[in-house]
């Protein structure tokens, strides 16, 4: 392809009339009787979701499962209520999980591996540790192997989120991440209910109940990892991929070169992630990122607290509130999504939700209303959560290269991590029940991720008009330009 050729039809990815191309001009591509890019994209995406969002629900599942085991003996028979050793357990999963997102996502390309065979090994191998953690005997075991588990978790988020973003157009990309996200958040809500049931084993056996949760969720686990060895999609261009036809390929990837006029198969160098962080928008967007998960992990490890005792909701109430709000986010994340790709925008979304939260977080800390002060911990919940596709999709949308997609998704993942290894410990046992420095150190964090936006959408504004003037080129293509 010539550069003038690459420059129109990235010219034309970004215009809204890119489709009537596939109707008018015949001879650039494969007759419409024979390719049809609605079925093509139901195609990928019945064979792409299911899967990695089924990986991600029982990644979130495996590494929080402690919380459910700990009430039922896991405590006593580990001695895990002596001192510190809860949050060290606890933290040690963030370090390997921190340390190794960015070279996961540099090994996922690498040497031909690929991303079935690279998450589906990986998924293996933290179910066989997951299962592992259900029996050993000390505190000390129990912490190396959550380190394990944080190591091979690494490569799981980051590499499906890049996985995700390598098959769609720009714009098509935040609805699929709001169903990566959402959907594991919703069927993470069933969890709990499903550990309950699986203490009631330790009644017929020699084994605690609590072992048994990480037994069969660890086997389920390696199972799934298998399935997704075998059945998981690869990359558009890669050879592996098989389930569509050598023209529909051929389809899919001339589409995507529209969008960003690339290969996806550029590699990552050390020179490459030096300019990488270069670009102030890879930290702006892991900020917002950070400030996402910081809400999300605090109030998903805090909220139940907060409703039993300091709102005064029963046990069980505080459970199904807390399953209602989860249920609630999604709906909302998914709307807010939906509109974000259908507007082409993502900066004014991530501010909006920003501010949901902070006005949500500011009724919960706040105000003294027990129903005031719930739809406070609805709405703090669903701004928290339906910034994180708005973030991960602004991201994709500016790294036209794969290479540069690669790392700046790693280092959002990293920044998300970093975020719930803060917020377990902003929200003090001290200031327990209503926690308010936590919450108003969230609001804090949030209000600068609203700031932050505002900047961001103005300065690619300023730089697409620059583009369009011909005084500068985007991302090293001609026809390029920035998401607002």
């Amino acid at each position: 392809m010539t550069e003038k050729n690459t420059t129109n039809t990235a010219e034309l990815a970004l215009s809204p009339k890119m489709d009537a191309r596939y109707d008018s001009d015949v001879s650039a591509e494969p007759d419409r009787e024979e390719i049809s890019e609605k079925r093509i994209l139901r195609k990928i995406d019945f064979r792409l979701l299911p899967l990695v969002v089924a990986l991600h629900a029982v990644s979130l599942v495996d590494r929080t499962n402690i919380s459910v085991a700990r009430i039922s003996g896991m405590d006593d028979d580990l001695d895990l209520d002596i001192g510190s050793r809860v949050s060290i357990v606890t933290s040690t999963f963030f370090i390997g999980y921190i340390l190794f997102n960015i070279p996961s996502n540099i090994l996922i390309r690498a040497g031909g591996v690929g991303a079935a065979r690279f998450l589906g090994t990986i998924t293996v191998a933290w179910g066989i540790v997951t299962i592992g953690i259900g029996v050993v005997n000390s505190w000390v075991a129990t912490a190396v192997l959550r380190s394990l588990l944080g190591v091979f978790e690494a490569g799981n988020t980051p590499g499906s989120i890049f996985l995700v973003s390598a098959w769609y157009r720009k714009y098509e990309v935040q609805k699929r991440l709001a169903v990566y996200f959402l959907g594991s958040l919703f069927i993470q809500g069933f969890s709990n209910i499903f550990a309950y049931g699986l203490v009631q084993i330790g009644n017929h056996t020699t084994y605690k109940g609590w072992r048994w949760i990480y037994i069969i969720e660890g086997a389920i686990t390696a199972v799934l990892g298998v399935i997704a060895y075998v059945y998981l999609v690869d990359f558009p261009d890669s050879p592996k991929t098989k389930f569509l036809s050598e023209k529909e390929k051929g389809f899919v990837n001339e589409r995507l070169s529209w969008d960003r006029g690339i290969n996806e198969t550029h590699k990552v160098t050390w020179k490459s992630i030096r300019e990488d962080f270069k670009d102030w928008k890879v930290f702006a967007c892991a900020w917002i990122y950070f400030s996402a998960t910081i809400g999300t992990y605090a109030l998903g490890f805090f909220l139940p607290t907060i409703l039993k005792k300091s709102l005064g909701f029963s046990l069980a109430a505080s459970f199904v509130l807390s399953g209602v709000r989860d249920t609630f986010a999604v709906l909302v994340s998914a709307l807010l999504s939906w509109l974000s790709d259908r507007v082409r925008m993502r900066g004014p979304f991530v501010c909006f939700q920003a501010l949901l939260s902070i006005v949500g977080l500011t009724l919960l800390a706040y105000t003294k209303s027990p129903a005031s002060r719930l739809v406070g911990a609805f709405l703090g919940a669903a701004g928290s959560n339906a910034i994180i596709p708005s973030a991960l999709a602004w991201q994709a949308n500016n790294c036209r290269e794969g290479k540069k997609r690669a790392v700046a998704s790693g280092m959002q993942v990293m920044a998300g991590a970093t975020g719930g290894l803060v917020a377990s410990y902003i929200l003090r046992q001290q200031d327990g029940p209503a926690y308010v420095p936590g919450l108003t150190t969230i609001m804090t964090v949030q209000s600068l991720t609203v700031l932050l936006s505002i900047f961001q959408s103005l300065w690619c504004r300023r730089l697409n008009k620059f583009a369009d003037e011909g005084k500068i080129v985007l991302e090293g293509l001609e026809g390029f330009r920035y998401t607002m």
